[in-house]
Order: structure tokens, then sequence, then C-alpha cells
């Protein structure tokens, strides 16, 4: 091949050569180019597009933000009321749940007292258990302090039996003497002779206390003596006349 042919040959590749360089340079500056304008889409900025959306600011995203997702249940307020701060189930729904009771309400309501019996005869205080009066006296009450006041009184014996299986308590145990038409309260002395229950009291057992109350000798033709053996039972109530001078009946 001579010379010329060569650089024939030659010339043409590197013709080629640079057409190959400028198509490139072409092809990579529209893309750019395209991008920089906004022709094209960034696949990964169009992915993020809806989560942008979703956290932008607005009523509509807010709203979107706080409601729950398709399919899950709305617990229900603590206070019974709906979403709009209205009180849910209508005006009934507070009361239906009702308000707690004043305290002590319960407490205040009188002890129930059962039908009188006679001085003479016991009473039924509770299943198995039973309480009589007795030893009936009159005689010179004795103050036991400074805000005890002596003079004539009564002095009786009340004596409690259990027939139930098991030890009783007597803790709760009180007795009261009401005097006269007008059923007034008596004071109760300490003596003389005065005695308490003991704090138990066994299956199959008997205890008595003696009582000592100071009552005018004109008011003891209409006695009544209380017994008070616990607070979810009816008290006990013994009706008759006392003796008006000291000795026994």
């Amino acid at each position: 091949m001579d010379k010329e042919g060569l650089r024939r040959r030659t010339g043409g590749r590197r013709r080629l050569a640079l057409v190959a360089v400028l198509v490139l340079v072409l092809l990579t500056g529209g893309l750019f180019t395209l991008q920089i304008g906004g022709g094209g889409a960034d696949p990964a900025a169009a992915q993020r597009e809806p989560n942008a959306t979703e956290a932008s600011p607005g009523p509509q995203g807010e709203q979107s933000a706080a409601s729950p997702a398709a399919g899950e249940a709305t617990a229900p307020a603590a206070d019974g009321s709906g979403g709009d701060g209205e009180t849910g189930g209508g005006d009934g729904a507070g009361a239906a749940l009702g308000e707690p009771p004043a305290a002590g309400e319960i407490n205040d309501a009188p002890q129930p007292v059962a039908a009188a019996g006679a001085l003479n005869r016991p009473a039924d205080v509770s299943d198995g258990v039973e309480a009589a009066v007795g030893s009936f006296e009159a005689v010179d009450g004795d103050p036991g302090g400074a805000a005890e006041a002596g003079g004539p009184s009564i002095r009786f014996s009340v004596t409690v039996s259990n027939r139930t299986g098991s030890a009783i308590s007597l803790e709760e145990a009180v007795v009261n003497v009401e005097a006269g038409p007008d059923a007034t309260p008596a004071t109760q002395l300490s003596g003389p002779g005065g005695t308490a229950f003991p704090a138990t009291l066994g299956a199959g057992e008997s205890a008595s206390a003696v009582f000592v109350f100071r009552v005018a000798p004109e008011l003891r033709q209409a006695l009544r003596i209380l017994f008070h053996y616990q607070a979810t039972t009816p008290i006990a109530a013994f009706e008759g006349p006392m003796p008006q001078s000291e000795g026994k009946q």
C-alpha cells in the first residue's frame, strides 16, 4: 500500500473516533440539560414524594395523622366522651355510672330496734346468740370519776349465751337504759359493782356483765334496757318496772 492510501485510511479512523466522541458528548449534555430543566423525573424523589405529602403541614395532613388506620377500632375515651368532646351515650351516660355515696351517709342510718320483750324474758339477738337481763337492784350510784355524779341508781346484769359452734366477739356489746314516759337516756356509772363483758365468748358458754345507771325513783316504773350486740344485728329491747328502793326485787 502506498503512503497516500495509508494516510486516507488513518484519517478515516480518526474521523470516526471524533464523531463517536462528539455523539457521546452531545448525549451526556442532553441528559444533563433535561435534569436541570426538570424534564426528567428523579425516581428516588418520586418515591419520597408521598411521604413528604403526609408529613406536610396543613389541616388535611393533620387530620390524616390523627385519624386511625383503616380497619382499626377507635378506643373509647376514659371519661366516656366522644372524639368531639361531648359526652357519649346521651345525657344519662354519666348518671348510669352512679355517684359515690357521701362519707357516712350509710352509717348515719339508725340501727333497727327489735320488738321489746319483758324484762324477765330472754331475747335472741342473733342466730344462736341469746341475751337476758336479771338481778335487778336499786342502789346508790358511786361516781367513778370527776365527770360522773352519784345518786339513786339501778343495778342489773346482762347475760349473753353463745349457742353457736364457734367463739363470738363481745367487743361491740353495749348496754343503754331509757327511763320514764319520755324515754329519757340514763347515765351509766362505774359502781358499785359494775363489770364488763369478756372480749370473746367461747362456743356453748355464757358470760354476764353488771351495769349501774343513775335513774330517779319516779322514773323506774317505765324502764327500757337496750342491748347492742353488733352493728349488723338489731338492738334487743327489754321493758318493765324496776324496784324503787334498795334491795332485790
